[in-house]
């Protein structure tokens, strides 16, 4: 089970702030692993969610991004898509640089209406829309179908972000996703958590995210539960084999062997039991394999 605490789903120096966080704290204090420290965590993302996403439409234009243009009055209309220059400007046929940048698309509206007044219309009416997002990257890396840079669109969460690049390659619970974002400690969400409400981290301009499907070993063939397990620094040959809940009838331990980086190497697991063969350190990524006893 994951390792909860206020501290480590948020970090001390800003990522998030209010009181639900501060009582998040109080009540877990210390790291705790229960499911009701987890809960109480949960419980205050969902009420910092709430304030930090009560206006999600707000979305501020910035250099590269691309917006419609349409204007309607005397002596004609025009309208056309320009491209917010590094300067965070625009230029239209009537008024030359008019600056854009940090604005949402009505206070651009009234920006451009008042631009082209007097000289150029009577009275226009300015509608502005967004056409391409591309001012506020975020880069995706790790254990993804589709890495790279994303763009945010308003209000766009940690989960909306891995999903744009294809979601995790596999539905391990194991690993974790790392948001670095300058001048923060790095946040980290426990994998298995990304449908929760930590999901809905609010992601901004600059941010890294990487999902990372953390360390794991197989167990496989005559076992109880073949399958995958979390690493951990100094399991060994026997610990995997418990873990994987030991033998079936038709297992051949003295067969046992690790795959590791392509590599065969023979484990006599019955010797290892048994006290008479040293057990064997695993490394990330080995697998265990029991073989079937010939009949």
């Amino acid at each position: 089970m994951p390792r909860w605490s206020a501290g480590g789903v948020a970090d001390r120096r800003g990522y998030l702030r209010g009181s639900p966080l501060r009582v998040a704290r109080l009540l877990c204090t210390v790291t705790v692993e229960s499911e009701a420290c987890r809960a109480i965590v949960i419980i205050a993302w969902t009420a910092l969610s709430l304030s930090a996403f009560a206006n999600p439409g707000e979305y501020r234009i910035g250099p590269g991004d691309t917006i419609a243009v349409q204007v309607h009055g005397e002596p004609l209309g025009h309208d056309g898509k320009f491209v917010v220059a590094a300067s965070g400007s625009v230029s239209l046929t009537c008024a030359e640089l008019v600056d854009v940048a940090g604005q949402t698309a009505y206070e651009i509206e009234q920006t451009l209406r008042r631009a082209l007044m007097p000289d150029c219309y009577v009275d226009p009416q300015v509608t502005v829309r967004v056409a391409e997002h591309r001012s506020q990257p975020v880069e995706v890396l790790g254990a993804v179908q589709s890495p790279g840079v994303y763009y945010l669109d308003g209000r766009t969460t940690l989960r909306a972000v891995v999903t744009r690049a294809g979601g995790v390659k596999s539905d391990r619970s194991t690993g974790q996703i790392v948001v670095t974002r300058k001048g923060h400690d790095p946040l980290r969400i426990p994998l298995g958590a990304l449908d929760d409400v930590l999901g809905d981290y609010p992601l901004e301009a600059g941010d890294i995210v990487t999902v990372d499907e953390g360390r794991i070993v197989f167990v496989t063939g005559e076992v109880a539960k073949p399958g995958e397990f979390a690493f951990a620094e100094g399991i060994t040959v026997s610990e995997a084999f418990i873990k994987a809940g030991g033998r079936t009838a038709v297992a051949r331990l003295s067969g046992s062997y690790l795959l590791r980086d392509g590599e065969k190497i023979q484990v006599n697991l019955r010797r290892i039991l048994k006290g008479k063969d040293a057990d064997m350190h695993l490394e990330p990524g080995d697998r265990l394999v029991i073989p079937e006893s010939p009949i």
